[in-house]
């Protein structure tokens, strides 16, 4: 069964390389976790039926091959390469599946600060969030959530209260004035009073507390989006 699971693994990476597709990407394209990719390519996991059906399909090979390797069966259709060495199929589905996202600012992981990016001036195209109620991007500084958030991490929001839960990061909006507001990205806790607990992982940042009425809105964050160097 090992041996079974290593030639899917091979066919598998040697198709990222010919495309040039990062485990990121390919997670992107598919809606699989990246880390269970990446898990998987490293041959620390066994491979999910429903993960291979949607990896053949986004890079245009039969299923048949991708588990048995029958040559004959490698292909559904002759292939034409597009930008960034993706077939015109999976550039296809990527185009299809991207949604632009505006950088609105920044979140202190420490204390609130102000907004300094006016908001629609920059964006990232990001897929498989079409379920995303008015999602934005804000961008991490200070250190009180390291190592879970780094500065310099976009972080991916929305709003979506009903999603919120306790001992999760949140985004925290802060409305100072007309239009002017401060966001915050920390963990959130909520007491039997209804009082509102933020809380770092670092210790040395001190937990702080809210009246629901002092906090302008709380977004349910996303995603983490880290700049590999």
């Amino acid at each position: 069964m090992a041996d079974f699971y290593k030639d899917i693994t091979g066919r598998i990476n040697s198709l990222k390389k010919e495309r040039g597709i990062t485990n990121y990407r390919l997670s992107r394209l598919t809606g699989i976790p990246e880390g269970s990719i990446s898990k998987s390519t490293r041959g620390l996991g066994e491979w999910k039926a429903e993960h291979l059906h949607k990896i053949a399909g986004i890079f245009m090979v039969s299923l048949e091959w991708l588990i048995r390797g029958d040559p004959a069966a490698s292909s559904k259709e002759p292939r034409t390469f597009s930008r960034e060495g993706l077939d015109t199929y999976t550039q296809k589905v990527l185009d299809k599946k991207l949604r632009k996202v505006p950088i609105l600012g920044y979140a202190e992981c420490g204390q609130p600060i102000p907004q300094t990016i006016d908001p629609g001036t920059k964006s990232i195209e990001i897929a498989n969030i079409s379920q995303l109620n008015t999602p934005f991007i804000l961008i991490a500084k200070g250190d009180s959530m390291k190592p879970y958030i780094n500065p310099g991490d976009k972080l991916l929001a929305a709003d979506m209260p009903s999603l919120i839960k306790p001992m999760r990061a949140v985004i925290v909006a802060f409305k100072t004035g007309a239009e002017q507001y401060e966001a915050n990205a920390k963990l959130i806790k909520f007491d039997k009073s209804g009082k509102i607990i933020l809380y770092s992982i670092n210790t040395k940042h001190p937990p702080t507390v809210y009246d629901e009425n002092e906090i302008y809105k709380i977004y349910k964050l996303i995603m983490i989006i880290r700049d590999v160097k």
